[in-house]
C-alpha cells in the first residue's frame, strides 16, 4: 500500500534520476540517461512506501505530468521534491519558472517542499549558492512546510537527509 506519493521534479540535467537512484540504492549513481517520460517507481523508508514520480525536465513535458499527476488525484498524498542544479546560474530563471509552476497550482496548496540546492559538490554551485538562495526567496513560502537541503549524490549524508526529511514529513 502507498502511503505518499512523491512528485520529484525540476529542469533537465538537475539530477532528479540520479537522486532517485541513490535514494534506492544508498549507493552513489551519477549517471543516469535523460528521463523522456515519467519515471514511476517506488521506495520504502522504513514502514512506509512511497510511489515516486520522476519527471521529465523539459518544460513542456514537466506541465504535461504533473497535470496528469494533479488529474489523477495523486495530489492529496503528496511531497514535493524540486531539484535546482546549483552550478548553472544561467538556468536559474527558466527553473523557477518552472518551480513555480507547480508550486503555485491549487492541487499543490499547502503540500510539504523539499527543495534541493543539488549538486553542491561542484566549485560552482557553492559559488553561486547564496545567489541561489537569495533569488528563490524559498524563506518567503507560506502556508507550507518548506525544508532546505544542499544536497550531492557524491555524499550520501546530504541524500540521506531526504530520506530522513521524507519520513519524518509523512508521519506528521
Amino acid at each position: 500500500m502507498v502511503d505518499k506519493y512523491i512528485y520529484l521534479y525540476g529542469i533537465r540535467f538537475a539530477g532528479k534520476t540520479c537522486i532517485l537512484e541513490t535514494l534506492k540504492k544508498n549507493e552513489t549513481i551519477t549517471e543516469a540517461k535523460p528521463t523522456l517520460a515519467v519515471n514511476m517507481d517506488r521506495l520504502t523508508i522504513n514502514d512506509l512506501e512511497f510511489k515516486i514520480w520522476d519527471t521529465p525536465g523539459q518544460p513542456s513535458l514537466l506541465r504535461l505530468t504533473w497535470s496528469q499527476f494533479k488529474n489523477m488525484g495523486l495530489s492529496k498524498d503528496m511531497v514535493l521534491i524540486f531539484i535546482l542544479y546549483t552550478a548553472d546560474k544561467a538556468k536559474f530563471e527558466t527553473a523557477r519558472e518552472e518551480f513555480l509552476s507547480v508550486l503555485n497550482d491549487k492541487a499543490s496548496k499547502g503540500k510539504d517542499l523539499i527543495f534541493c540546492f543539488h549538486k553542491i559538490d561542484l566549485q560552482e554551485a557553492k559559488d553561486n549558492l547564496q545567489e541561489a538562495k537569495e533569488f528563490l526567496d524559498l524563506d518567503s513560502i507560506k502556508k507550507r512546510n518548506v525544508y532546505i537541503l544542499e544536497t550531492s549524490v557524491k555524499t550520501l549524508d546530504s541524500i540521506c537527509e531526504i530520506k530522513n526529511k521524507l519520513y519524518s514529513v509523512s508521519i506528521e
